[in-house]
């Protein structure tokens, strides 16, 4: 094993052992991170894998992610930003958010902004712009592309509809 794994599995674990008596889930999910990487290290990925699929994300690194996201929508979300936001590494976030959401790091986010861009619509009269802008979308066009694909109508069609039922 490289030392870089090596360190990173011991830090996962000094971090679980202050977390133990506090919050005993984090520790416990900390101590399955560590496992699952000295597995994939080991060169034991099937194992590693199918534990991902059967576990995913612990609760506490779902509300985690919940609040970043509502705190941070409007702005550039990456995938590293979650994954450090659960101390995880990239590759093995994402493989435990598709088990937990069923959708990628990156489709869920646009999810998430299209549900914000769907209430402001709804309750605002601020322009197509500002939306976008506020629900962390680069411009008006990208909005509408992104809001089609998931809505399959314009915000501006979804806006007029809502407003009349």
């Amino acid at each position: 094993m490289d030392s870089h794994v090596s360190l990173h599995v011991y830090s996962i674990l000094l971090s679980a052992a202050e977390t133990i008596g506090n919050d005993d889930e984090k520790a416990v999910s900390l101590i399955r991170e560590a496992k699952r990487l000295l597995e994939l290290r080991s060169g034991d990925r099937r194992a590693a894998s199918a534990q991902d699929a059967a576990v995913g994300l612990a609760r506490w690194q779902m509300k985690k992610i919940d609040l970043y996201l509502e705190r941070h929508l409007a702005q550039t979300i990456a995938v590293g930003d979650l994954a450090a936001e659960v101390g995880l590494c990239v590759s093995h976030f994402s493989r435990l958010f598709r088990a937990t959401y069923g959708v990628s790091p990156y489709r869920h986010v646009l999810m998430r902004r299209v549900e914000a861009a769907k209430r402001r619509l709804q309750l605002s009269n601020a322009t197509l712009s500002e939306i976008a802008l506020g629900c962390g979308l680069s411009d008006q066009a990208h909005f509408t592309r992104v809001f089609r694909r998931f809505t399959g109508v314009t915000p501006s069609d979804w806006r007029r509809h809502s407003r009349n039922h």
